[in-house]
């Protein structure tokens, strides 16, 4: 049933920006594919995505557009004033990506007055001069701190506090927005039941006004955290293009080895890696610090927000449930919201509104150095699988100072063989949820742009995944009893970090794979059995990161 439900919601979740990032990553790959079997329709697939970022562009656009109108109107409503018409207006602009299944059972006519009539009823109380006499100290207050007034000019000052129906539309026109977007992720049932859709769309406001204005003004039951005056603010501060948002304070925090090791962050790494490569912390003791929270807005990625703030997009996180449950204490509700799998790859994929954090670093320890990654490349054509572990400059150093210590490579056997599990975890997670992520790449006859599951890897993912750890950590634990000495002299090299490339030919299983791809089962697999034997190996150590998909 879980992976059911979690099938359910990657339909539901919808980038907030193409994927730029994963094109990237898959282009050596799919090309060579299309070389090795040219196929019409697929060249026509790709000729017509061409035109994929124009149009995305066009709708961010007349998003950024309808967002700044709605601002305005809002903020010239009067006491009283019906907000139904603006709504109405400006509401189609929002439902974006397309709510298809909405539109398909209600009509877009029918569901754009729906909820019009019903958005412009939840905020009429907070419109008007009434409504921002009483809310808008609270939220200048908290602006004050947001956007870094307290050394602006007594002018500035002056701008904020004197309009506070200005800053009373933005927070209302975020959470219209934010409601809009939300009603994509309904169950196609709820939009047959009128009932039902009017008390999700609420609760869907609800769960946004909790966001956008502060604990202050909202009803403790609705507060998503502890904090009186802290609230999310949306950036750019004075530009329409709003891209993120931020939480107005940060969190502070005490994260202990145990919790740091069992979350993952993106791409499968565990929080411990990043600790360790990116902020120096050593092992097994508690990391003191404070976390940031950011909100993805439709156009952004991991790199947009990580510029506007100025650290590395790799220093960011998915806050998921677990993330939020294990960090972040009395708010931990702030994560409530789940995150499909396949936005769990990378932060330059996202989806529209999904929720991220940031570990502060301590002072003058900020490090920018890769952080440990893993990597796997099944070539059904060839027969041959290739893995690649590239291990970051501080845990090479580590492994290399453990191997130094004793005769026996079972500690540092240990640390490796975490990632060789990691690799074993995405398939599973990939079989689960539909998408394969970027670390796992598959050359066959049929190329796969959109990275989907095929039915044959459906079958005998999971053999395939475990005979992968086995062939692998067996592999990789002879290599650092043979290989010590020269795993040793690559650590000590100028490069930073150490890759492994295991190499595996004449695989046993990859031509009953290659089979079933054209839709030929065999027995076996058709029973859940892999072909017996074992793969020739040959293992590699390279000084620095040399995870290189198409050469030798």
């Amino acid at each position: 049933m879980e992976g059911e439900s979690y099938e359910q919601q990657e339909a539901e979740a919808h980038p907030a920006s193409l994927d730029a990032a994963r094109l990237e990553a898959e282009f050596d790959v799919q090309v060579a594919q299309l070389l090795l079997t040219p196929d019409e329709a697929e060249a026509e697939h790709y000729v017509e995505s061409y035109g994929e970022a124009s149009n995305h562009s066009q709708s961010l656009t007349q998003l950024d557009n309808a967002r700044a109108q709605l601002i305005k109107e809002l903020s010239r409503l009067q006491p009283g004033e019906s907000a139904q018409p603006v709504m109405e207006q400006l509401i189609p602009a929002f439902v974006w990506p397309a709510a298809k299944t909405a539109i398909t059972i209600m009509g877009r006519p029918k569901l754009v007055s729906f909820l019009g009539n019903l958005l412009g009823g939840l905020i009429k109380p907070l419109v008007g001069a009434d409504a921002s006499s009483l809310l808008s100290p609270a939220i200048a207050d908290a602006g004050l701190r947001i956007f870094g007034l307290e050394t602006a000019s007594a002018s500035e000052r002056e701008s904020l506090q004197a309009d506070p129906r200005a800053v009373m539309a933005e927070a209302l026109a975020a959470t219209v927005e934010e409601t809009v977007q939300e009603i994509s992720g309904f169950p196609p049932h709820v939009f047959e039941n009128e009932t039902l859709l009017t008390e999700a769309v609420q609760e869907a406001f609800e769960n946004a006004a909790a966001a956008y204005f502060p604990n202050s003004v909202i009803k403790p039951q609705l507060r998503e955290s502890h904090e009186r005056h802290a609230m999310w603010t949306r950036y750019p501060a004075r530009s329409p293009r709003k891209r993120y948002a931020k939480y107005s304070e940060p969190i502070p925090v005490e994260i202990q080895p145990g919790v740091a090791r069992d979350l993952r962050t993106f791409g499968g790494n565990s929080l411990a890696d990043h600790l360790r490569d990116q902020h120096g912390a050593p092992d097994g003791k508690p990391y003191t610090g404070k976390i940031t929270l950011y909100q993805a807005l439709p156009g952004t990625r991991g790199s947009t927000i990580a510029r506007a703030e100025g650290f590395p997009a790799s220093q960011l996180h998915p806050l998921t449930p677990q993330a939020a449950g294990a960090l972040l204490g009395r708010n931990a509700m702030m994560g409530r919201r789940r995150t499909p799998a396949r936005f769990l790859s990378s932060p330059q994929r996202l989806h529209v509104n999904q929720r991220l954090y940031r570990i502060e670093p301590p002072p003058g320890r900020v490090r920018h150095v890769r952080s440990v990654h893993s990597e796997v490349l099944i070539n059904l054509l060839r027969s041959e699988i290739r893995l690649w572990l590239y291990l970051s400059e501080p845990l090479c150093q580590a492994i290399s100072a453990e191997l130094g210590k004793s005769a026996s490579p079972s500690v540092p056997f240990r640390r490796l063989k975490r990632l060789v599990e990691r690799t074993s975890e995405a398939f599973q997670m990939a079989l689960a949820h539909g998408h394969l992520p970027p670390e796992i790449l598959v050359v066959s006859e049929t190329p796969n742009p959109d990275g989907r599951v095929h039915n044959w890897m459906r079958l005998a993912g999971r053999q395939l995944a475990a005979k992968l750890r086995e062939w692998s950590t067996a592999q990789i634990a002879q290599y650092l009893q043979n290989h010590a000495e020269e795993f040793r002299k690559l650590c000590a090299s100028p490069k930073d970090g150490v890759t492994l490339r295991i190499t595996m030919t004449r695989v046993p299983g990859l031509e009953a794979l290659r089979a079933a791809s054209r839709g030929k089962v065999t027995k076996d697999l058709a029973a859940g059995r892999w072909p017996a034997g074992t793969p020739e190996f040959q293992v590699v150590g390279r000084a620095g990161y040399a995870v290189n998909r198409m050469g030798n």
